[in-house]
């Protein structure tokens, strides 16, 4: 949703976006929203600035990093973004503010990018379907929250292959 700023009204515009996140042109390797992105924006313009503040609400489905399982997911998730009217560097000087503002270039606001970035820093770097999550035996594959191990206590040792191929390299150093 683009707004073009001459005729945004100044204090607060309330807008209700639903889109898909291929409109958004958001993609996320295995990450699947399966329904419309939600999203509750204020827009406040006062003077020379502008605060885009919202909440965005998604669900969607991707596999557990852990056990490997299919999951659903939800994203909840509040973000406020500032931007400034004019001159990079009024005055030739930077100050402290201006750090957390972003130079608006144009006469139009896309709402769609204050939106796509909300949802992009909300979706988890490693999915899990649950915070009790146990994951997968590294010794017989099986998912620990479904059935138990059958390895022997410290027969699994993860590192053994590691310390074999440190060993090996050192033997070729020592040929050498």
């Amino acid at each position: 949703m683009i707004i073009d700023i001459k005729t945004l009204r100044e204090g607060v515009s309330s807008y209700e976006i639903s889109e898909t996140a291929e409109k958004l042109g958001i993609e996320i390797e295995d990450l699947k929203f399966k329904a419309p992105i939600l999203a509750s924006v204020q827009v406040n313009n006062m003077d020379e600035k502008l605060t885009v503040s919202g909440r965005v609400k998604c669900g969607f489905e991707t596999i557990c990093a852990s056990c490997g399982c299919a999951f659903k997911g939800k994203i909840d998730y509040a973000f406020n973004h500032k931007y400034v009217k004019g001159e990079a560097f009024p005055g030739g000087e930077l100050n402290k503010e201006a750090l957390d503002e972003e130079l608006l270039s144009k006469d139009t606001l896309d709402l769609y990018d204050d939106i796509r970035q909300a949802v992009l820093l909300a979706v988890p770097e490693k999915a899990v379907c649950s915070e009790k999550c146990k994951g997968i035996c590294p010794g017989c594959n099986k998912n620990l929250n479904k059935e138990k191990c059958t390895c022997k206590t410290g027969t699994i040792k993860p590192f053994a292959e590691l310390k074999k191929l440190i060993k090996d390299a050192e033997a070729k150093k020592g040929k050498m």
